[in-house]
């Protein structure tokens, strides 16, 4: 707490912070003073010159009640900045602006008109992904999950299933992890369509410019997104954001998602390539030990989404649920299985049962009167039902 003192004609005078009078003391001891206020834990020396300073010259002393050194003001600020409790560097930034910002309302905005129009994936996918159904252009959406939740082949199927419902869409996997005979042992081999259909990229392939082509993983990244995409998977983020580290000499893991998060808002939000299309970013990334997304605080706000894929250990089944998703419902779960000829089947049934199970527990009385007990036994034997139907 700031404090300051005045003395006029030997009456002193006290001030807090917000410019307010409180009570307190200014008591001689030797040559010093000793300043107290009533009811506050403050209790401090103050040298004898400075007393003398502000009876001799006016003013005031400011002391601070968690600082040990004294200073002298001429006034005491103004009732707006002690309202405000303005720090240096807010009053510099008020004083260099010469207007003020101005702000505008929605209706004063203009967005292109093929951010509203979402990429179909087909079936009760397009459900799960958004209330309109599908992808919208742009979004960053985190793909989380322990290994061997089947995030790889989720997402390869995704595109193309996306590919299928529009084929003028040009679809693009970037696989970090794995190179391309790897790729083709554990994940494409259930999918023979994305085989042809979906376009892969192998960034470890030119780390540090290894490669016929002698140009790096980061040129590589720029130009591949440069030719314009409308749905890219990253496979992982965190190797991706390893690799070009290691590549820029980047002092820390944060200065590196920085770097890449900055490439991607050039393609998602600004369309920044040679199609000029508002990129989609299907990005996978591991969980840790504790359970939680690898990746700074920021990543997490940066984002439209987070997925995660977990394994149901009550029903031996898995599943996946939106954490936080701005385009749609969250926590509900689409459950799968991967077959060798179908590759990944969603349980449809099993999530229509659980969107009847919610529209139950959340139904209200159409008059807004008291649920009656027949009523609510009625709800409670259905919502029952319904709920066999989900763990079953």
């Amino acid at each position: 707490m700031i404090y300051y003192i005045k003395i006029e004609d030997e009456v002193i005078s006290i001030f807090d912070e917000n410019n307010k009078e409180c009570p307190g003391t200014l008591e001689k001891k030797g040559a010093d003073y000793l300043f107290t206020v009533t009811g506050a834990s403050c209790m401090k020396k103050i040298k004898g010159y400075w007393v003398t300073g502000i009876q001799q010259n006016g003013g005031y002393i400011k002391v601070n009640s968690e600082g040990s050194k004294c200073t002298t003001v001429t006034e005491l600020p103004t009732a707006k900045e002690a309202k405000l409790k303005i720090d240096k560097t807010t009053k510099k930034v008020i004083e260099e602006l010469k207007k003020d910002v101005k702000l505008r309302t929605m209706v004063s905005y203009t967005f292109d008109d093929a951010l509203f129009v979402p990429i179909k994936v087909g079936g009760v996918l397009d459900e799960f992904l958004s209330t309109d159904g599908g992808i919208y252009p742009g979004v960053k959406i985190l793909v989380n999950g322990e290994a061997g939740t089947l995030k790889s082949s989720n997402m390869l199927q995704l595109l193309q299933e996306a590919k299928k419902q529009d084929t003028k869409k040009q679809v693009l996997y970037v696989s970090a992890e794995m190179g391309a005979l790897d790729f083709k042992r554990s994940v494409t081999k259930h999918y023979t369509d994305a085989e042809h259909s979906v376009h892969l990229a192998f960034p470890g392939e030119y780390l540090n410019g290894d490669n016929a082509e002698n140009i790096t993983t980061t040129q590589y990244l720029i130009n591949i997104l440069n030719q314009g995409w409308d749905l890219v998977v990253l496979d992982s983020l965190i190797i991706i954001q390893q690799m070009i580290r290691q590549e820029q000499g980047f002092s820390s893991d944060s200065k590196a998602e920085q770097w890449i998060l900055r490439l991607l808002d050039n393609h998602s939000k600004r369309a920044l390539n040679k199609r000029e299309v508002h990129t989609s970013f299907l990005m996978i990334q591991q969980s840790n030990r504790s359970g939680s997304i690898q990746g700074s605080a920021q990543l997490e706000y940066m984002i439209n989404g987070t997925i995660e894929l977990k394994k149901d250990k009550k029903d031996k089944g898995q599943y996946m649920s939106f954490k936080k998703n701005r385009s749609g419902e969250k926590d509900m779960r689409l459950y799968f299985t991967l077959s060798k000829t179908r590759g990944i089947v969603y349980d449809e049934p099993k999530y229509r049962a659980q969107q009847a199970f919610n529209d139950i527990l959340s139904q209200d009385n159409e008059e807004g009167e008291s649920m009656t007990g027949e009523t609510l036994a009625e709800l409670l034997n259905g919502a029952a039902q319904l709920k066999a139907q989900l763990t079953n």
